[in-house]
């Protein structure tokens, strides 16, 4: 006898970057982030790609452009402890996780001080990464400031390049002829894939 069981499936929302613009693209990506969702909702923000002086204010804006694109929903905003095992507690209460982007060697390195952070990402009803925070979880990404193909978390099993535009059209070239049975996404500033 077969048993089929409803296990929840993390929804990932990659952004191509400049998620703090306010437009017509970024107010279809914030309002993406709650479709479906009906009650209050806990999203913890997570900033530690940037550096530190820069934080808060970006926790603001977001704020702000989460408020202002979803004007009926309850949203409980947690901005993230440095403290990792503070962190690991956050993930866990939180049912969406907002990553933004900055250095992936900075985001790596917080991220790679928790042996289960793939559990933890998987653990959240929606990941939601901008630039480095939706590079961080593919297979390999070909980041925007080196000129070298990086191997990540492997989450996803795909390939990224963020602030993607024609200009980079010979690294995306690069990226797709590795590992060519992983599928590759080039995420244009602005702009956002959701995969489930």
């Amino acid at each position: 006898m077969a048993f089929c069981y409803d296990i929840p499936m993390t929804k990932y929302i990659l952004h191509g970057g400049l998620s703090i613009e306010d437009n017509t693209k970024n107010s279809k990506f914030y309002q993406e982030i709650f479709k479906g969702i009906t009650l209050l909702v806990t999203i913890l923000m997570v900033y530690f790609a940037r550096a530190d002086n820069k934080r808060q204010e970006l926790f603001n804006i977001h704020k702000k452009l989460l408020v202002k694109n979803n004007p009926d929903q309850e949203i409980n905003f947690v901005y993230a402890s440095d403290d990792i095992e503070e962190f690991r507690e956050q993930v866990k209460q939180a049912q969406i996780m907002f990553v933004e982007g900055g250095s992936s060697e900075r985001l790596i390195k917080h991220f790679q001080q928790l042996s289960d952070i793939k559990e933890l990402i998987q653990s959240v009803a929606v990941y939601v990464g901008s630039s480095a925070g939706a590079s961080i979880i593919a297979q390999y990404a070909y980041p925007s400031t080196d000129d070298q193909i990086q191997e990540r978390l492997g989450i996803l099993p795909i390939k990224i390049i963020n602030h993607y535009d024609d200009t980079k059209a010979d690294r995306l070239q690069k990226l797709e002829s590795m590992h060519p049975e992983l599928k590759t996404y080039a995420l244009v500033e602005c702009e956002f894939i959701v995969m489930m």
